[in-house]
Parts: C-alpha cells; structure tokens; sequence
C-alpha cells in the first residue's frame, strides 16, 4: 500500500535531508487547551512539540494528534 504520489515525493524529500545529516531534538510540552468553554478543569490530551534541528541548518517540526478510531 503506498501512499500515492504527494506523499512518496514528500516522504523521499525528508528520508533524503535526514539520511546523511546529523540533528539536534527538542521536546517541549505545550500548554493544555480547554475541552469547551464550559468545561470545568478538564484539558484535552497532552500536546507536544519535537523540534528536530538539522545540522544543515533546516528545522523539523513534529506534533502529535489523537488518533481517531472509527
């Protein structure tokens, strides 16, 4: 199963920066966001950001998101 033709070119772009380049990551929590203005002290899921710093210079930036289950 492949993932058509956008997602091969952008999944080959970031296998190539990555493949011969050292990098740098930072793990950062960000603050919670309220499930409904209504809501008393409850947040949604933890968010993180992972910057990842090539030594070429170029910055990824990875979230993660809730995985929806049908």
């Amino acid at each position: 199963m492949g993932c058509g033709e956008t997602g091969n070119r952008i999944e080959s772009a970031l296998f190539d920066l990555m493949r011969d380049s050292s990098s740098q990551l930072m793990l950062s929590l960000q603050p919670s966001q309220p499930i409904s203005p209504t809501a008393d002290n409850q947040t949604d899921m933890p968010r993180y950001n992972l910057l990842q710093t090539m030594a070429t210079g170029e910055t990824l930036v990875w979230q993660n998101e809730v995985k929806k289950i049908p």
